[in-house]
């Protein structure tokens, strides 16, 4: 696209951001991944504090169960979000950022873990207990879930366990919104090439609060105009009544995308998720992570509002516009 005209179309749409419009995405929210990760500086991390509110009515922090410092992260950042005005949605992954379809937990559980072990289940359940205790907004367990499907016994294990962790999470906290993430672009995928009644979301209820998605739909679509308008309807099929919410939705500025795709994308959430109406919507990254993760590519470590280096991408201002409450979706 032309230069010129496409800083017309930012003009234009800034501008037109002023009033109300049609949809909603919610909370807009966002994990704010600091700059120069992995090898971030305690100034970058505060640097990283600071923006937040900015980017963000609620903070998102999603940590994984393999971690051993997990509950001093989400416990020192749910404590420090606290202290700057922000309550936090917590996640607890128990899958490896590859999503391979085989659970993991503790090192001392073992390198390899059942979710029907028994002790693999009490250790789950008392961790839970403890990330309760934080008594955030919404808890969920199990980050793209659906991925586990593959592996079916621990899929089927994972959905007792779930539901017993619910319960736990409920007797601490009764107020907290407790739930799972599935990967909608998965869904979308599979739900083409079998049309049939949804069984991966059902086995969870009702003992799931709302039904929370992640998106990543670059490596389908060249480019964000050539998605379909209705290509989260399913999202409410799936949810049958449920509230809805997007917990990780990205555009990549490297591989299969760029910034220009990155903010029309952003522009396009309104029409895009504005008939799910939910709860809270999250941009996946603050800052781009090359090298966190060594099997990432470009389709997911750059989907960051702001370069790795910390510099603000185009997408990042609009973002911050709908945050300010200058644009409402």
């Amino acid at each position: 696209m032309n230069s010129s005209i496409f800083g017309i179309l930012i003009t234009l749409f800034c501008l037109a951001g002023t009033a109300k419009a049609r949809a909603e995405i919610g909370m807009p929210t966002l994990f704010a991944s600091p700059r120069n990760l992995p090898h971030s500086t305690p100034v970058d991390v505060e640097d990283a504090l600071q923006l937040t509110p900015k980017v963000a009515k609620i903070a998102h922090l999603a940590v994984n169960w393999s971690d051993p410092n997990f509950f001093a992260l989400a416990y020192g950042l749910v404590t420090e979000y606290r202290r700057r005005g922000l309550e936090t949605i917590v996640g607890l992954d128990i899958l490896p950022p590859t999503r391979k379809p085989f659970p993991r937990g503790p090192s001392d559980l073992g390198a390899t873990i059942s979710l029907s072990d028994p002790k693999v289940r009490a250790r789950f359940i008392d961790d839970v207990r403890a990330l309760a205790h934080l008594r955030v907004p919404f808890l969920y367990l199990g980050l793209e879930i659906n991925y586990l499907v593959f592996n079916l016994n621990e899929y089927l294990a994972f959905v007792t366990l779930y539901k017993l962790a619910y319960d736990e999470i409920k007797k601490i906290s009764p107020g907290t919104k407790v739930f799972t993430s599935f990967q909608y672009d998965l869904i979308y995928g599979m739900h083409r090439i079998y049309p049939q009644p949804n069984l991966v979301v059902d086995l969870f209820k009702p003992k799931l609060d709302l039904l929370a998605i992640t998106s990543y739909p670059a490596p389908h679509f060249s480019h964000p105009s050539l998605m379909p308008p209705d290509y989260y309807r399913l999202a409410n099929l799936y949810a049958g009544g449920l509230p809805i919410a997007v917990t990780e939705i990205g555009w990549p500025t490297r591989g299969p995308g760029d910034e220009q795709e990155q903010f029309l994308f952003i522009l396009m959430l309104p029409s895009l998720l504005g008939n799910l109406r939910p709860v809270f919507s999250g941009w996946a990254l603050l800052h781009d992570i090359d090298g966190l993760v060594p099997d990432w590519g470009d389709d997911l470590n750059s989907v960051g509002l702001r370069h790795q280096n910390g510099s603000a991408k185009l997408g990042y201002y609009f973002w911050q516009l709908i945050v300010m409450g200058r644009i409402v979706f």
